[in-house]
C-alpha cells in the first residue's frame, strides 16, 4: 500500500445543467466572453491530521453564481499534482470526475474518500503531459468537455469518488449562487508497476544479502550464547 501525496493545482472545470442550457465555471479556458461562461471562485486547503508531511484531506469550496438560473445536475472536473515516492518517484497530474444530480440547485456537500483509478501500470521515473492546456479558441466551448473526458480515459491513472456522501449545505442559502464544499480523503492506495529487468535483479540481489546477513548474524548470537552458557559443554560431557 503506498501513500500518495495530492496537491490540488487551482484547475477545474464545472458544467452545471439547467433547463435553461449549460453554463460552465472553468480554469482551463479563457471564455469570459461567451455568454454560457460562469465567473467562479474556489479556495482549498490541506489538513495533516497525522502530521506525517503529507495531506490526509483535501478541502475545498467552490462559489459560482447562477443568475437565477437554476442548475439539475453538475459534471465535475478537478486537478490534482500527485507525487508517489515508494518504490520509484513520479510526479503527475491526475484528474477527478464524476456527475451529479443535484437535489439542492443552491449547494453540494461532498465528503469522501478518494480511490486510485489505475488502468496501466506506471513504469519507473514515468512523465506524464500536463492534461490539458489552457485554450483560447471559445469556439471549443461545445466540443472540449467531450475531449477532455477522453484525455482522460487515456491516461494510466487518475482519481474516482469511494462511496461518497453528497447532502445539501446547512448554511443559509444565497438565491443566484451555487456553492459547493468537498471534503476529500486521501488513504493509501496499491499502486502498480511494470519493473524493469535490471531492477528486478537488483532488488533480489539486495533482498537475498539481507537474508544471507540476518541468518549469519542468527547464527553468531545463536553460538555465542551456546558457549557462553555453557551448553555445549554440558551436553558433550552427557555423551561421554
Amino acid at each position: 500500500m503506498e501513500q500518495p501525496h495530492l496537491q490540488f493545482n487551482s484547475r477545474y472545470l464545472l458544467i452545471l445543467e439547467s433547463d435553461r442550457g449549460v453554463r460552465y465555471a472553468t480554469t482551463l479556458y479563457n471564455l469570459e466572453s461567451i455568454p454560457a461562461y460562469l465567473p467562479s471562485s474556489i479556495s482549498s486547503q490541506n489538513a495533516y491530521t497525522n502530521h506525517d508531511g503529507r495531506p490526509d484531506e483535501v478541502r475545498l469550496l467552490i462559489a459560482v453564481p447562477t443568475n437565477l438560473t437554476y442548475p439539475s445536475t453538475m459534471n465535475l472536473f478537478l486537478f490534482f499534482d500527485m507525487h508517489l515516492d515508494y518504490h520509484d518517484v513520479i510526479d503527475t497530474e491526475v484528474v477527478l470526475h464524476h456527475r451529479f444530480p443535484l437535489s439542492s440547485p443552491h449547494s453540494l456537500l461532498i465528503s469522501s474518500a478518494l480511490s486510485i483509478h489505475q488502468i496501466a501500470p506506471l513504469t519507473p521515473s514515468q512523465v506524464f503531459p500536463t492534461v490539458l492546456v489552457n485554450e483560447t479558441d471559445p469556439t471549443r466551448m461545445r466540443t472540449f468537455p467531450r475531449d477532455l473526458m477522453q484525455i482522460i480515459a487515456n491516461r494510466p491513472i487518475g482519481l474516482q469518488f469511494d462511496r461518497p456522501i453528497i447532502t445539501p449545505l446547512s448554511s443559509a442559502i444565497i438565491p443566484d449562487q451555487f456553492t459547493m464544499k468537498l471534503t476529500l480523503t486521501v488513504p493509501a492506495s496499491r499502486i502498480a508497476y511494470q519493473t524493469r529487468f535490471f531492477e528486478l535483479i537488483k532488488w533480489t540481489w539486495i533482498q537475498y544479502l539481507a537474508v544471507a546477513i540476518i541468518i549469519y548474524w542468527a547464527c553468531e548470537a545463536i553460538a555465542a550464547y551456546l558457549f557462553e552458557n555453557r551448553i555445549i559443554n554440558s551436553v558433550i560431557y552427557r555423551i561421554d
